[in-house]
């Protein structure tokens, strides 16, 4: 379905930016407003929120931590990173 000036897309996951490119070809690029933010969480944090899902069991921490790319913003033109708070 093609995404409209009222259209609303909101992603979210722990995905590759390959993947979400490929997902969302385009998103950027119909007609109206376009907000794209990347909200940079900590693997710590995901980690937590994983281990608070009923589906925690399916896959462990550490596979989690092998699927993860520092850097897996999807670099979706115009988007906005929302860094992280330092401690």
């Amino acid at each position: 379905m093609p995404l409209t000036p009222r259209s609303t897309l909101s992603a979210r996951g722990f995905s590759s930016p390959i993947t979400t490119r490929r997902c969302f070809p385009g998103c950027a690029d119909h007609l109206g407003a376009t907000f794209v933010y990347y909200l940079d969480v900590a693997f710590d944090q995901t980690g937590r929120r994983h281990a608070m899902r009923p589906q925690a069991g399916q896959f462990t921490r550490e596979q989690m931590r092998g699927w993860l790319d520092p850097d897996d913003r999807p670099a979706i033109t115009g988007e906005t990173v929302i860094p992280r708070r330092r401690p």
